[in-house]
């Protein structure tokens, strides 16, 4: 009997055991390929954040046609890789990061060239690479069924998108009637209403 009660034991104790190791490996692998890929916050992140800074501040330098310093970031592939320098960025360690180092103008090159970005701007990089450089996702049909990751491209469409635009100060709007206005809000709100046949009303009291 009690040869049969350690039998049982030993089986138990192995199936936890197995159960363990298996269930480490599969989070291993979770986490692994959640550090490739992202999750969707990531994707998100990258997609609303990360792609427009390097649309408008880095690709002219670092896309396909150019690549200085070796460097090129349309894909995670590439700026992982890095080029000339080393590795441009460490997953999850923007410290030793060299995209960090560059874009806070605190090694040469400074990232980038024509200006620095704002403390905002540089903030958004470090959270990427804090998050593991997250990327976004653009799949395509292939022969045979299913998909194929395709790299990041940017197009012409996309480079004119309102987001990747400079800003510019709008021409402010005359008035026929414009003894009301107090500032250029006003303004284009009365442009609004005039436009519409609507009057503004009078100046309601204090009371």
């Amino acid at each position: 009997m009690r040869l049969i009660f350690r039998e049982m034991w030993v089986g138990l104790l192995v199936a936890v055991l197995m159960g363990s190791i298996g269930g480490g490996i599969l989070r291993g692998a979770e986490e692994e390929r959640g550090t490739e890929e992202g999750d969707e916050a990531g994707r998100e992140f990258f997609e609303n954040e990360i792609r427009p800074l390097l649309v408008t501040h880095c690709l002219e330098c670092h896309g396909e046609e150019k690549q200085e310093g070796g460097l090129q970031l349309t894909s995670r592939k590439e700026v992982l890789a890095g080029g000339d320098a080393g590795e441009a960025v460490i997953p999850k360690k923007p410290g030793e990061s060299l995209l960090m180092q560059a874009v806070e103008y605190l090694e040469e090159p400074k990232m980038p060239p024509k200006g620095k970005l704002s403390d905002g701007e540089i903030a958004k990089f470090r959270k990427w690479i804090e998050m593991g450089v997250p990327w976004g996702v653009e799949s395509q049909p292939k022969d045979g069924g299913g998909t194929v990751k395709k790299e990041f491209e940017v197009t012409d469409k996309q480079r004119g998108w309102w987001a990747f635009q400079g800003v510019k100060d709008p021409v402010v709007p005359t008035l026929k009637d414009g003894g009301w206005v107090q500032n250029e809000i006003d303004c284009f709100i009365g442009e609004k209403l005039e436009r519409e046949g609507i009057s503004v009303a009078g100046e309601a009291d204090r009371r």
